[in-house]
């Protein structure tokens, strides 16, 4: 009883202080304590409601997240880590590095939802790797424990590396630096200035066979790789998926499509999966996917917006996407990363981007 009179005298002292005047734009504090006692004496704390700083609640304040803070859209669910400098994402929720990819699919199969598959690809660019035109010497290390970070925020099932190597032409091994129990596929380039893509396949997905190599053979030469999978459970019409890693020269593709036609045979007729830097929007991908891949032009190539590259400022590429023939393929969003490790001085860099593909279920 003594709590309620309480409470009504504390608004009946806001409403005397009302009529001596207006009020400031920013109340004096004993003013908003009393606002917030009444409203929580009133009204209670409502479920899911953001604690009072008096509650002593570790949550962090409603407050506009900076871009190196931004989170992912809800479909996504991934800790998006910006340019920090923590070891693990703070947000990370049900990363599927283990086998939990293969419960997650098969559940998805018996309801009759499409296949979600989480994809994450990134480009950090040669000069990272090799700490080169003012790059960080430790640019790469770095670059490398990120990638494995976004990949978990993503949720990712199928992650793509690119110029993220040892030397100009060997993958760094992701399996090794956290992608435990993934397969990887590694597509080394030693023509022109050399060059590096890799595949990795979380546990669940069944690589049965691979390849990779350059794109062409003399100073444009760019890396791919290429696998023939069984996902972990079925897409409508395709039995198999050829999935492919791609960094497009920024001329013409004059090699690789026999590596593609040898590993994946007749799967990238309808069944073909690539993501990457493609050294061109949207719009020109069609006839890098047909000297490459051939069959089916693609009828989904996602985002189509500016990767490329850091700084922005005196760049400006729409390059990288994830692009499907798939019948029936579709995603459920996208996420452009910021920039990572700036304080690097990773020239060139790309956007690391992860695509929610969602692929029509099989019987």
């Amino acid at each position: 009883r003594f709590w309620r009179l309480s409470t009504i005298i504390e608004g009946v002292c806001f409403l005397l202080l009302l009529s001596f005047g207006p009020m400031p734009r920013q109340p004096p504090a004993i003013l908003a304590a009393l606002l917030a006692s009444y409203a929580r004496s009133v009204l209670g704390d409502a479920p899911g409601a953001i604690p009072s700083a008096t509650q002593g609640s570790n949550d962090t304040a409603a407050v506009a997240p900076s871009r190196d803070q931004v989170s992912s859209p809800p479909h996504l669910r991934g800790s998006i880590i910006g340019n920090r400098s923590s070891s693990s994402p703070p947000h990370l929720r049900g990363s599927v590095i283990g086998d939990r990819v293969v419960e997650d699919a098969v559940a998805l199969a018996a309801s009759g939802a499409p296949l979600h598959v989480p994809i994450f690809f990134w480009n950090v660019h040669w000069q990272c790797s090799l700490g080169a035109e003012g790059s960080s010497p430790a640019c790469k290390q770095r670059a490398a424990s990120r990638f494995i970070e976004l990949a978990g925020a993503a949720h990712a099932q199928i992650v793509t590396s690119i110029e993220l190597s040892n030397g100009e032409t060997q993958p760094v091994d992701l399996v090794g630096l956290g992608l435990a129990g993934w397969t990887q596929v590694n597509g080394p380039c030693s023509h022109g200035y050399g060059d590096s893509a890799a595949l990795a396949f979380a546990p669940g997905w069944k690589v049965e066979k691979s390849g990779g190599g350059c794109l062409r053979h003399d100073n444009d030469g760019r890396a791919f790789a290429v696998a023939l999978v069984v996902p972990p459970s079925p897409v409508a019409g395709c039995p198999r998926l050829c999935v492919l890693a791609v960094h497009a020269p920024h001329t013409a593709i004059t090699s690789g499509g026999g590596v593609v036609s040898n590993i994946c045979g007749a799967t990238t007729a309808k069944c073909a999966v690539a993501m990457g830097d493609w050294n061109a929007p949207a719009g020109g991908v069609g006839p890098l996917w047909a000297a490459l891949i051939g069959g089916a032009g693609p009828t989904l190539t996602t985002p189509n917006e500016q990767t490329c590259c850091f700084p922005m400022s005196s760049n400006h590429g729409v390059f990288d996407h994830l692009s499907t023939n798939v019948a029936g393929a579709s995603h459920a969003g996208y996420f452009v990363h910021p920039h990572q490790l700036i304080e690097l001085n990773p020239v060139e860099q790309h956007n690391p981007v992860q695509v929610q593909l969602l692929l029509p279920a099989g019987r």
